[in-house]
């Protein structure tokens, strides 16, 4: 479809590329062994992106380029570098130069890619031993969570995507936005206790847990505004007040909730003082407990938030500019 439109386009200039425009939808397939829910089902979102560049060099310049954004989102983005394993695949029906997988390790028996500990290579033959060094590998269980290919000229050519007469050259890429939840769910949470998910996709950054004495004091504001400010991905209030505190403390930890704020006794005690104090729990991928932060003025909740998110001095990954560079903008 992204072929036949770029096909159909007026005559483009050459500084209108590389050309990338991508569509995030639903997709279905007639799958032969659903199984794991939305591990591998018959319907689910898809990410696909498509480039075109003009000539080959500048299509491998693209294809390093949104690979390295890709390795951005699933390493740093979603903080999963760790257990991200790229690795170099056989482009099958799609045809093309190069293709790569992008897997999570996973407990589930979906996928695999073979390790190999001498030169610390990964792949995906049927072979026991590595293609590169000989040394015997070992298979790790894992789950594709990405695709992509620098496809050539195959499509564009069959298409009549062209410029100035020539086929155009192209990539595709994919993220399977779907299978991406429950991968993550299953390799971050150690157990059924409590769901740990990249801070990311949380459902939430924070939630302010409020004892019912303290529901109309300024303090509930006050925290809401200050934690607003560094944690984008949104605040719940619990507002259960005929539930205890702690009890509303467990639930949070059992969604996976990153940032934990108490508005309970200690707050009420520290009002007196005009320096009022909020506890502060935290919870972390592969654990399955909240971990007490101990209580803190709002101030330096502020400080304890930016260093938990970006460290001392650190960046972090603007969603604008990842966009722009996904082809946002063209």
């Amino acid at each position: 479809m992204c072929t036949e439109l770029i096909s159909s386009l007026s005559p483009l200039k050459k500084s209108q590329f590389p050309l990338m425009v991508y569509q995030i939808g639903e997709k279905f397939r007639d799958e032969m062994n659903p199984r794991f829910g939305l591990m591998r089902s018959r319907q689910f979102l898809m990410k696909d992106m498509y480039s075109f560049s003009t000539d080959i060099d500048s299509s491998r310049e693209t294809y390093q380029k949104i690979c390295g954004v890709y390795e951005r989102i699933f390493g740093k983005e979603l903080q999963l570098n760790s257990d991200l394993i790229k690795v170099e695949a056989d482009s099958g029906v799609h045809g093309g130069h190069i293709s790569h997988e992008y897997h999570l390790k996973s407990n589930l028996d979906e996928d695999f890619v073979n390790s190999c500990p001498s030169c610390s290579s990964f792949n995906k033959s049927d072979s026991s031993s590595c293609p590169q060094c000989s040394s015997k590998t070992s298979r790790i269980q894992s789950v594709e969570i990405g695709h992509t290919f620098h496809l050539g000229t195959k499509y564009s050519e069959a298409l009549g995507a062209k410029f100035q007469g020539k086929p155009l050259d192209m990539c595709c890429f994919g993220i399977g936005v779907t299978r991406l939840l429950p991968a993550t769910v299953d390799l971050l949470s150690t157990s059924e206790k409590a769901l740990r998910l990249p801070r990311a996709i949380a459902p939430f950054d924070g939630v302010i847990i409020v004892k019912k004495s303290l529901m109309s004091n300024v303090i509930v504001e006050m925290t809401s505004s200050s934690a607003s400010r560094y944690l984008k991905g949104g605040i719940l209030l619990d507002d259960r007040i005929e539930m205890s505190p702690g009890r509303r403390i467990h639930d949070a930890n059992r969604l996976g909730i990153p940032f934990i704020m108490v508005l309970a006794n200690e707050t009420e005690r520290s009002l007196v003082t005009q320096k009022p104090v909020i506890e502060v729990f935290t919870t972390h991928p592969k654990t399955d407990e909240p971990v007490s932060q101990g209580s803190m003025t709002l101030d330096r909740f502020v400080t304890f938030v930016q260093s938990s998110l970006y460290g001392t001095g650190g960046h972090h990954l603007d969603h604008s500019h990842v966009l722009d560079e996904l082809g946002g903008s063209h």
